[in-house]
């Protein structure tokens, strides 16, 4: 086994790190928090690189674990806005408030499948003030 060198070996794989974690993540800044916790956790198994027949390899095995852990994080954060999460809003609301937060959810919903020219005429705005459906409705709903 060749000696493995940090400098040499492992930061010059950064830019295809980069990429993979880019790929995954559809981000750049978290792709490149990504390539740094894996460029750290690559080091810290410095003790263990006599014993890895690809650092290459390794590495991007990481990289890709990483990338997936924050996807699977991210997406367990994102709220729907399904019928069960109106259901089980505050109990302490009254019937008028839950019907107009579902008439709110229904708009985003229908505004979300429209075009920017058919919201724009619907809230009788510019077409260039619509940037898109689901981002007026959502910010409509949260000025409410």
């Amino acid at each position: 086994m060749k000696k493995i060198s940090f400098a040499a070996d492992i930061l010059p794989m950064k830019n295809l790190l980069y990429r993979l974690a880019l790929r995954i993540t559809m981000n750049r800044e978290e792709a490149e928090d990504i390539v740094q916790d894996t460029l750290i956790k690559v080091w810290n198994k410095r003790d263990d690189w006599d014993n890895i027949e690809s650092i290459e390899a390794f590495s991007m095995t990481v990289c890709r674990n990483l990338a997936l852990d924050r996807m699977k994080r991210a997406e367990h954060l994102n709220t729907s806005l399904e019928q069960e999460n109106i259901d089980s809003a505050d109990r302490s609301r009254s019937p008028l408030e839950l019907m107009e937060q579902r008439d709110r959810v229904e708009t985003v919903r229908r505004l979300g499948k429209s075009n920017a020219a058919v919201c724009s005429s619907e809230i009788s705005k510019g077409r260039a003030t619509v940037t898109s459906p689901p981002s007026w409705a959502l910010r409509k709903n949260r000025s409410k």
